[in-house]
């Protein structure tokens, strides 16, 4: 009981860690366009030769590129080999949710397949609190209880990660500022560290 307890405990931490990320990627999808027009501004004011500049720091700026894709690839992925351990609850769920097993009028349909498809995706990519959210949503019992509040916990310190890495964005630093100094500062990190300029002192975002 206590287990199943926790499960219930966990999973909503989860939940209320996917809404704030859902939050987050809301803002930040306003903020890139933000950042970009900031960053051009900056460019054209300052009169930088940006194309010879990306030149000169290409392996720099790749290199950066490719860390920041590999850690977040890091933070959200899981092992899919652990479908094993959960087989009667994938059975159940895929024969609850399979597409075929309604008819094309039935008012469920629509919701069936669109939680079909997070099943598969939260199996493929191995984001196993998802997986766990859509057995609870639908009832299946998950026997390996232990079991899936390891991963469960797992997956909430990816979310957390995954969470301040956006927070930890340049597009959100921009964002978060209130006054034109303060934009201007992360324009002109932003510059230093990704290209090395040095016309001004990298400024500490912290």
């Amino acid at each position: 009981m206590r287990d199943v307890l926790k499960f219930k405990k966990l999973l909503n931490e989860f939940r209320s860690l996917a809404f704030e990320g859902e939050y987050i990627e809301d803002i930040l999808l306003e903020a890139h366009d933000d950042f970009e027009s900031a960053y051009q501004q900056f460019i054209e004011e300052h009169e930088i030769d940006l194309e010879d500049l990306m030149g000169k720091n290409k392996e720099r700026a790749e290199k950066i590129i490719e860390d920041s894709a590999d850690e977040y690839h890091n933070k959200i992925q899981g092992e899919p080999e652990e479908l094993g351990k959960f087989k009667k609850t994938h059975r159940k769920l895929l024969r609850l949710l399979h597409p075929d097993r309604l008819d094309s009028d039935d008012p469920r349909r629509e919701e069936f397949e669109d939680d079909f498809k997070k099943l598969t995706s939260a199996i493929d990519q191995g984001i196993w609190a998802v997986f766990f959210d859509i057995a609870d949503k639908y009832k299946v019992d998950i026997v390996e209880i232990e079991e899936a509040n390891r991963l469960l916990l797992e997956d909430i310190e990816k979310m957390q990660g995954k969470i301040k890495g956006k927070k930890t964005t340049f597009s959100w630093y921009l964002n978060q500022c209130e006054d034109e100094p303060c934009r201007e500062k992360v324009i002109r990190t932003f510059l230093s560290f990704m290209y090395g300029w040095t016309e001004s002192q990298k400024d500490d975002l912290g």
